[in-house]
């Protein structure tokens, strides 16, 4: 199970996300992360040794809230940090991370607020990207989009995978 929470109070430190492992019938907290972004722990999803947190509001160089995906990696009872997913095409405020899933080799992530739209008219159409891995990372193997594709869709704010089947 991974579970996802808000920190609070004026901490530094939110989140936090909780994987716990089911033990017979008992369910026991394996591990935490935490991070200084406000936004960590918006989407979660597992999938046997990998687990993505998604960070909408994380900002990445000088684009605000473009947002990011985190990767983690079991070995054994340990969980650790992979390098973090991001856009390739990042923009300020695409929120990519909103939604986030994970099955097999692949992780799935949504930028709901993502203007990149056949005719660069249209606000918050939204996207998904496919990263698929490949060693011991993952790279992004495709950009997904709806064909028709309007104002305000939001397209990428929902998602889940299993195997070669995303719905969005």
């Amino acid at each position: 199970i991974i579970a996802g929470g808000h920190g609070g109070g004026g901490s530094e430190v939110y989140g936090p996300v909780y994987i716990f492992q089911r033990n017979g019938t008992d369910w026991l907290e394996q591990c935490k992360f935490i991070s200084s972004d406000f936004s960590f722990g918006h989407a979660i999803s597992i999938s046997a040794d990998y687990a993505v947190v998604g960070a909408p509001d994380e900002d990445n160089d000088d684009e605000v809230r473009s947002g990011a995906a985190h990767v983690y990696k079991r070995n054994g009872t340990s969980w650790t940090e992979q390098p973090r997913l991001i856009a390739p095409d990042a923009a300020a405020l695409d929120c990519f991370g909103s939604s986030a899933s994970i099955s097999g080799d692949c992780i799935i992530v949504g930028a709901p607020y993502d203007d990149d739209d056949a005719n660069f008219q249209s606000k918050n159409v939204g996207s998904v990207y496919v990263f698929k891995r490949f060693g011991s990372g993952f790279r992004q193997q495709a950009k997904l989009s709806a064909s028709d594709g309007t104002h305000d869709d939001h397209f990428g704010n929902s998602l889940s995978s299993d195997g070669d089947y995303v719905i969005i």
